[in-house]
């Protein structure tokens, strides 16, 4: 296994966190305006791509992204269940455990 940085490990829970607010906000908005987050990213001035604005396709493009970061979440939460458990008992769990972070998220 390749040893990480501090700063590579702190990346998705950083991320995370981030990631939260944000939705937080979003979710502020939709109570106190009524409108989704897609009308509000359409009423913003600034140019448009198509029909919608550059924010709605900028939004597509992060969410095509998830994928990526749903699995380094996977990896991340594999690699500390099998770094805190026993050696012995890690090499007898190591398959249930890769494919339960596996499976999770299909």
């Amino acid at each position: 296994i390749r040893k990480i940085s501090f700063l590579e490990s702190q990346t998705i829970p950083i991320g995370l966190i981030v990631k939260v607010a944000i939705q937080l906000e979003f979710g502020k908005y939709a109570i106190y305006s009524g409108e989704t987050t897609m009308q509000a990213f359409q009423r913003l001035q600034g140019p448009k791509i198509g029909k919608a604005h550059w924010t709605i396709w900028a939004w597509l493009a992060l969410m095509s992204w998830k994928f990526l970061l749903v699995g380094g979440i996977s990896w991340w939460g594999c690699t500390n269940i099998e770094h805190s458990l026993p050696k012995c008992l890690s090499n007898d769990l190591e398959f249930r455990y890769g494919h339960l972070c596996i499976t999770s998220h299909l």
